[in-house]
């Protein structure tokens, strides 16, 4: 796959710093130069209004004690017909179901796009209207 895009902006919001690591370290090694990383409160992302093309949240919303409105947030700093995709994994101690993750996003504004996976992860994919 070849990257398009003039930037990309990774607002991990992830507790665990080993995870931020390996992103981190995958992107060194990629030779990708365009790629941002921060750290932000969930329900108050430093970002601009429809600033973001694609936001991915990997196992956790669930953690996040307001997810409607984590998922707000996001709304608000997604371009038009930007996307946001929620992965969990069964084996996470705060794993949600994936109509739980529809029925957030859905109150949260968002449209269901595709979903993807299996019995261990999911991935639903959503659009901003």
């Amino acid at each position: 796959a070849r990257e398009t895009r003039k930037s990309v902006r990774d607002s991990s919001n992830d507790v665990y710093l080993d995870s931020r690591y390996v992103s981190e370290t995958k992107v060194k090694t990629s030779g990708l130069s365009n790629v941002e990383f921060l750290v932000s409160d969930a329900l108050k992302l430093e970002l601009s209004d429809s600033s973001m093309d694609v936001i991915v949240l990997i196992s956790v919303l669930p953690e996040i004690p307001k997810p409607v409105l984590a998922l707000q947030e996001c709304v608000r700093v997604l371009k038009l017909g930007g996307r946001l995709v929620i992965s969990q994994e069964l084996f996470e101690p705060e794993y949600v179901t994936s109509s739980t993750t529809d029925a957030w996003a859905l109150e949260a504004g968002l449209k269901p796009v595709k979903k993807t996976g299996n019995a261990w992860v999911y991935f639903n994919h959503y659009q901003k209207a």
